[in-house]
């Protein structure tokens, strides 16, 4: 994800050896930097609802999750 290659906070863009850390799992995307700033991409989709994850476990948060069954609520 070129996107989130150089540091929006402090501008570093090398990883490893305590610079940051970039880990990539299937649908899910981390970046780290060493300044502090991280972010995380989640884009698996619930198998209940269709939403995105990320935005069915704030749902359900919010308690407005529109599947009240959803398994979402167990990550």
């Amino acid at each position: 994800m070129r996107k989130y290659n150089d540091c929006p906070a402090c501008g570093n863009n090398r990883v490893g050896n305590g610079e940051g850390s970039l880990i990539v799992e299937d649908d899910v995307f981390k970046r780290t930097c060493k300044c502090g700033w991280s972010i995380i991409v989640d884009e698996r989709t619930c198998k209940d609802c269709g939403y995105r994850m990320a935005d069915c476990i704030k749902l359900w948060s919010e308690q407005r999750c529109c599947c009240p069954d959803c398994t979402c609520r167990n990550h």
